[in-house]
């Protein structure tokens, strides 16, 4: 397996930890996040327009965050870090194959 590939892995895991761990902390910190309606702690008698979710678009923030953050840092770095890593890669002994392409 190639640094790449092992780079683009540990991405996909540290995008699945960090949904996991915003979705115990969610649950954990925000009243009434998993029960239908509307959270135990809220404005009684407000207008129908301010109240947007649970979480007032916070769900949505954490998890695309989450996920495009790693996505960005994950995969560049997993794409520079090989090249830039290795010192001298002209005496590093390739498959035959792969030294006629």
């Amino acid at each position: 397996m190639s640094m790449l590939a092992a780079g683009h892995i540990t991405t996909i895991a540290g995008i699945v930890i960090a949904c996991l761990l915003s979705f115990i902390l969610l649950t954990v910190l925000v009243p009434g996040y998993l029960h239908s309606g509307t959270a135990d702690k809220v404005l009684a008698n407000a207008p129908a327009n301010t109240i947007k979710d649970k979480t007032n678009g916070l769900s949505a923030m954490l998890f695309l965050n989450a996920i495009f953050g790693n996505v960005v840092a994950g995969s560049a770095s997993s794409i520079i870090f090989p090249f830039s890593l290795k010192r001298d890669q002209t005496k590093e002994k390739v498959p035959q194959k792969q030294a006629q392409l």
